[in-house]
């Protein structure tokens, strides 16, 4: 997470080529000497995702529903859940580097790993609550590490609260009607709290 001056787009791609590369070979090998296993996993990954539709928070249930009667057209909204996913990652970075907020020898590169981990878990089509408590709890170290205004910070504390409020499950958002889908809670403060960070990284880091 260490970026000096001369490094940036191609160093980047190394790092992204490195790690899909492994992913492929984990994939390839798991299917070549656990057969039987890895079979069995996908079949009930399938069965758990597309036939009881247990997806939990990804973005990929906005478009499920629209693609729901379409039958193989159902991974349509799997492949724009990745290409969200993909995009917001690449906005980060991009702006992270550059406006100087992964250098060498800076405080703010220390904390920039807590939001890459917040990122790489909304790769996960299958956003359960146990996956989203420990990346929320990074995205909240990472937040107040930053110079942000206190309105910012109320801001944000009243998304997140709102965010945990909707992933347990609170009757009260549900019954008083504040919400006609008491999901919508989650994505509205999540998009309040991208735009703040976003807004945030897209200025040049303090010194």
């Amino acid at each position: 997470m260490q970026w000096g001056k001369n490094e940036g787009v191609a160093k980047t791609i190394r790092l992204v080529l490195t790690w899909v590369s492994i992913f492929f070979a984990l994939m390839i090998s798991s299917s070549l000497f656990y057969s039987t296993e890895f079979s069995a996993f996908i079949a009930t990954l399938q069965n758990q995702t597309l036939g009881k539709r247990d997806l939990g928070y990804g973005f990929v249930m906005f478009f499920y529903d629209y693609y729901l009667s379409a039958g193989p057209l159902i991974y349509r909204a799997f492949v724009l859940h990745f290409a969200i996913a993909v995009l917001l990652l690449l906005i980060v970075i991009y702006l992270a580097i550059k406006n100087k907020w992964l250098s060498v020898n800076k405080l703010n590169s220390a904390y920039f790993p807590f939001l890459l981990y917040f990122l790489l878990t909304l790769f996960n089509p299958r956003l359960k609550v146990y996956d989203l408590f420990p990346a929320f709890f990074a995205l909240y170290v990472y937040f107040f590490s930053l110079k942000s205004t206190t309105v910012s910070r109320l801001l944000f504390l009243v998304a997140y609260a709102l965010s945990l409020t909707q992933l347990t499950g609170s009757v009260f958002f549900a019954s008083q009607g504040i919400f006609a889908n008491p999901i919508n809670a989650y994505y509205w403060s999540m998009g309040i709290i991208f735009l703040i960070i976003i807004v945030t990284l897209a200025k040049p880091a303090p010194n």
